[in-house]
């Protein structure tokens, strides 16, 4: 059953429930979802250090380029309990696509990690508790048996270091940059269509007498009077 805005808020804030979100704002609820906020951490493809978004406030993601983030809040799921996670239209507009689970399991405690692609032609700036995903919370008819495994680096809000070895040897390439490559090689190929003409301008010019040359040899030989 998916909660509406008054269940939400009842269910966190009773300490008998087990759902906890923390921190939890009123302000932010929706009629059925709950909007989440862009937490301490950050790692953008390429680069080789995780920035920390409380002390730079902003950074900006080129185009192009992918970015791994937490959330603000941290999670407690009972095992009756399952939340949805989808992208903001705030962030969709803006050409930005979440990288993220279908949902939250039964079971998790932890701060969430997500993925943000920048697939639009602009740098997009993303701000220390600013919009990140939106979230819905629904009860299980029954516990679930099978429950997500404690992570302590996901009750601490630090990315995994699987995570982070990967993104430090991620190459993307920008929007950007491919924009210099095409016009580079667009000046190359212009260059070398140059060149072509060049060089077939002077092939007719040599191969244009020869083959006249050769042409009224033959027709010479055609009307010679045979012994």
């Amino acid at each position: 059953m998916l909660l509406a805005d008054s269940e939400i808020q009842a269910m966190i804030e009773d300490e008998e429930s087990g759902l906890i979100v923390r921190p939890f704002d009123p302000a932010r609820l929706q009629g059925a979802s709950y909007d989440l906020r862009v937490g301490k951490r950050l790692l953008i493809s390429g680069h080789d250090r995780v920035l920390d978004l409380s002390k730079e406030t902003a950074i900006a993601l080129p185009p192009g380029d992918f970015a791994v983030t937490v959330s603000d809040e941290y999670f407690e799921i009972p095992q009756n309990f399952v939340v949805n996670i989808g992208p903001r239209t705030y962030l969709t507009t803006k050409g930005v696509i979440l990288q993220a689970g279908m949902q939250i399991d039964p079971g998790f405690k932890g701060h969430l990690i997500l993925g943000l692609y920048n697939s639009s032609p602009r740098k997009y700036v993303i701000e220390y508790k600013g919009d990140l995903c939106s979230i819905q919370f629904f009860r299980l008819a029954v516990p679930a048996r099978k429950v997500f495994g404690e992570r302590p680096e996901y009750i601490r809000g630090e990315l995994p270091r699987q995570m982070k070895d990967y993104l430090y040897s991620l190459e993307t390439k920008s929007l950007t940059s491919l924009g210099e490559g095409v016009r580079a090689l667009t000046k190359n190929v212009a260059a070398l269509s140059t060149e072509f003409k060049s060089v077939k301008t002077l092939l007719y010019a040599v191969l244009l007498p020869v083959a006249v040359g050769l042409i009224l040899l033959f027709a010479q030989n055609l009307f010679l009077p045979r012994k």
